[in-house]
């Protein structure tokens, strides 16, 4: 064995032996020692607040556990400290002040980046953490040797922003960043990694901080800023903004146009909010602006299933409550005015992330206690290393002693809330995987969800999204394919009502409607006639009637923005389209009902059905899509959108329909495609009825037709032609289904009717020509000549005129001789004799 691997195990029970017995000598007395862990605040915040009870939590426990730092109490004193963009004297004054005292053993910061790149900077010695700070100059070790954070470096946010850009397509981009702190540098490494992979940054406006002293309003400050950002057209654009200024970009960006459904923001940032922010507003403060703006993070809370956390959050829930009842005084934000249990404000909302359901901690207090307890398990470490006790920790003595190294390795290896993957050598920590959060805009809080993973190669920079589309949505209730474009096109494409094409269609929808319309008058006056009514009049009534509502599609397609004619859109075509289909089947159940000589179940149960039954069916079947277009429109209607059409570098204006709508037009489809079906079985069923009756092909055919033009319009649709083009091939679809509908099914008895009108008219005119010649003649006959011929006149008798008669029959037959007195029927009918309504019963 060499000697090497002899001597380690020999080592480690020497330094095992002396750890031990330091660890005798050292007192088991919490009160023996103190070490102060200052919490440098940057301003009143709720997150702040958050953060402060995350650290009094880790600390109370800590402090309560004589397995660690058994001869140590941890004591946490609040500092405010101002920005030092703002007051840079007096930040250096005030951070040197508390360097001097060398009481501190280390800083816990939640302040902006370029105040706590000047608190490192003073105070090299003192390991300071930061769950804030994002700047990567402070990833710079020979500037910031102790320095450490939780927060990702902001230009590992930018990559993940450029991931979800190239994972939409998006190459063009604008920024706005605010003109202090963090926020220049973020603008300034934007403007470089953009370009790197692919993507201009066409435009980017520095937008100044609030002065009070130039207007009380925020707004006519920045105006002119938004508004030229405004100007640009670009349609995705990024935010760098301080936590509590991102509710101020947010309405300055809606005054200026630039939030709604064409808009897409990130921000490197979430909002916080800020008690003053309403002051600089003369509207009140709108949570809703935040919907669906994307912000670069990393999992920051716990895992529900994980046992530590499981064991954790009962002690949280606990000491929440406790601290509302007891400590609430060192708490700034914590308003027990407040009665709205939805914010976050009110004091039982106060530490959790997720008011009112109150079932996760805020990321604030996660960060916190998981910073103190790593902290801990350090100072820890260092003591056992130097084998000595808390006194030499209190006394700073062991200062240089804490190094970054191990205080990154006690938060990457110990059990932690949130567990990175690694942290770098700089101390930045390292998620796997980054993540894109979404906001959901309900209050002015962190409300949001994890819409997609970002695995971002070390090397390439390049991301790889993993996307959630149950979590992910656009502003404006788009649906997730019409993905909003990098910036306004300049064409739109919509139906114009001036176009030449759209003229002649529109006049020719109305001369259908009226043919449709005089045809359905016809058949419902002239029912009594012997060539309509065996065709059932007023069921063809009704399929004319339908005819004319289907050529109503062509006008809800005309214009730009049309939200009524979107909202009717679904209803002329279905309903049109059921009225001649449900007339059509019930015509066919009643010939069934009369003329089956089957003995089938069926043919026994339409025989019984009166005339009035079938009519129920046929409006029931009416009503069926009438009731599920109403529920459509009343849970999501269809609405106006402009949808981006890659092929025309156009916006196209068009009907949207909502997730109700949609499956309300699949299920009518649906319905329409069975109803066809069930014209065909019944046609087929009534193919050898008498000629008087037989509408088989033509209602066969008739379905057919609507079949395939509705096929050839959806076809149409689905195409990237533009509007004008859709809007031709639709309208001329309806219109040819309408002529030829009612050709097939008007058509024969409306012809024969009005022929068989006219001829009548001819034989009147000619008996009366003839008369009149007659009487002519007999003027030179005698006086009893001219009486006789009186009387003969007066005896002449009109064209006579028939009464229907019913008839009963009782027939002994077989189906072969019962056919042959259909055609003699059919016949019966041709030759224009007396009328019979014939019944047969069988048995």
């Amino acid at each position: 064995m060499p000697p090497g691997q002899a001597l380690a195990p020999l080592a480690l029970a020497a330094i095992a032996l002396v750890a031990s017995v330091a660890a005798q000598t050292r007192p088991a007395n919490k009160s023996a020692n103190t070490a102060n862990i200052a919490f440098l605040d940057g301003g009143s915040v709720i997150s702040a607040d958050q953060f402060y009870f995350g650290m009094l939590m880790a600390g109370n426990e800590i402090n309560s556990n004589t397995s660690i730092l058994q001869d140590v109490k941890l004591l946490f004193p609040r500092i405010r400290v101002q920005s030092f963009t703002s007051r840079p004297a007096a930040v250096y004054d005030s951070v040197a002040a508390l360097c001097d005292t060398g009481i501190y053993r280390a800083f816990m910061c939640r302040v902006n980046s370029v105040t706590a790149r000047a608190i490192a900077l003073i105070c090299p010695k003192v390991p300071t953490f930061s769950s804030t700070a994002a700047t990567t100059a402070l990833s710079d070790k020979s500037l910031y040797p102790k320095f450490y954070r939780s927060q990702i470096p902001v230009t590992q946010g930018i990559l993940t922003m450029i991931a979800m850009f190239r994972y939409f397509g998006w190459r063009k981009t604008g920024i706005a960043y605010g003109a202090s702190g963090l926020f220049p540098e973020s603008g300034d490494a934007s403007k470089q990694l953009f370009p790197i992979y692919g993507i201009q940054v066409l435009t980017s406006i520095k937008v100044p901080d609030y002065d009070s002293t130039i207007s009380q309003l925020y707004y006519p400050q920045i105006k002119s800023q938004y508004n030229f950002l405004a100007q640009t057209k670009l349609r995705i654009l990024c935010a760098f903004f301080d936590t509590s200024a991102v509710i101020d970009f947010a309405m300055a960006a809606n005054r200026s146009g630039l939030i709604g459904r064409d808009y897409v923001w990130f921000s490197l940032n979430t909002p916080s909010y800020d008690s003053n922010a309403q002051l600089r507003w003369d509207t009140p403060l709108d949570p809703s602006l935040f919907r669906s703006m994307l912000i670069p993070s990393f999992e920051s809370f716990p895992n529900p299933s994980d046992p530590y956390y499981i064991a954790f959050f009962p002690r949280f829930q606990a000491f929440a409550t406790w601290t509302i009842a007891n400590q609430a005084n060192l708490y700034r934000d914590i308003n027990f005015a407040q009665t709205d249990t939805r914010q976050q404000d009110y004091p039982p909302n106060f530490f959790y992330a997720d008011p009112p359901t109150d079932s996760i901690p805020s990321t604030g207090t996660i960060a916190a206690y998981d910073s103190v307890r790593a902290l801990a398990y350090t100072l820890e470490r260092v003591i056992v290393e130097a084998n000595t006790t808390g006194a030499a920790l209190a006394n700073g003595s062991l200062t240089s002693s804490i190094t970054l190294a191990k205080l990154i390795d006690d938060y990457s290896h110990k059990p932690m809330l949130v567990n990175f993957a690694a942290f770098t050598p700089q101390g930045d920590p390292v998620p796997n995987p980054f993540v894109m959060s979404i906001m959901r805009g309900e209050g002015l809080r962190d409300t949001f969800d994890t819409a997609a993973n970002v695995t971002i190669d070390s090397i390439t920079g390049v991301g790889n999204v993993s996307l959630d589309e149950s979590k992910f949505f656009w502003s404006g209730n788009r649906s997730f394919n019409d993905v909003p474009i990098d910036s306004a096109p300049e064409k739109e494409d919509f139906v114009k009502i001036t176009d030449g094409v759209v003229i002649v269609l529109v006049y020719m929808a109305i001369l259908v409607v009226l043919l449709c319309v005089s045809a359905a008058a016809f058949v419902f006056f002239m029912e009594k006639s012997q060539f309509i009514r065996p065709f059932s009049p007023r069921l063809l009534s009704c399929i004319a009637l339908g005819l004319a509502v289907i050529q109503f599609n062509t006008f809800v397609l005309i214009g730009k923005e049309k939200p009524i004619g979107c909202a009717l859109r679904p209803w002329p075509t279905s309903l049109g389209i059921t009225m001649v289909l449900a007339s059509i089947i019930a015509k066919n159940l009643r010939m069934i009902g009369v003329f089956s000589f089957s003995a089938s179940r069926l043919s026994l149960i339409l025989d019984k059905i009166k005339k009035e039954h079938i009519i129920a069916i046929h409006v029931a079947m009416i009503v069926l899509v009438v009731v599920l277009l109403a529920i459509g429109s009343a849970l999501s209607p269809m609405i106006s959108e402009a949808v981006y059409v890659d092929l025309l570098d156009a916006y196209r204006f068009m009907c949207v329909a909502g997730n109700a709508m949609g499956h309300v037009v699949k299920s009518v489809v649906a319905y329409i495609v069975l109803q066809v079906l069930a014209v065909w079985l019944l046609c087929f069923a009534n193919r050898d009825l008498p000629d008087a009756y037989n509408d088989a092909r033509e209602s066969a055919s008739s379905a057919a037709v609507i079949l395939l033009l509705g096929a050839i319009c959806f076809l149409a649709g689905s195409t990237q032609s533009t509007a004008t083009s859709e809007f031709a091939m639709e309208s001329a679809c309806t219109a040819v289904t309408g002529i030829t509908v009612l050709i097939l099914m008007l058509g024969k008895p409306v012809t024969n009717c009005v022929v068989e009108e006219l001829l009548s008219g001819h034989r009147v005119n000619k008996s009366a020509r003839v008369r009149t010649k007659q009487r002519s003649k007999s003027g030179t006959r005698s006086a009893s000549h001219r009486s006789h011929a009186s009387r003969d006149s007066a005896v002449e008798r009109p064209t006579p005129t028939f009464e229907t008669e019913e008839i009963s029959l009782e027939v002994q037959t077989d189906l072969a001789s019962f056919k042959s007195l259909m055609v003699f029927t059919g016949s019966f009918y041709r030759n224009g004799a007396q009328p019979y309504c014939i019944s047969f019963h069988h048995p």
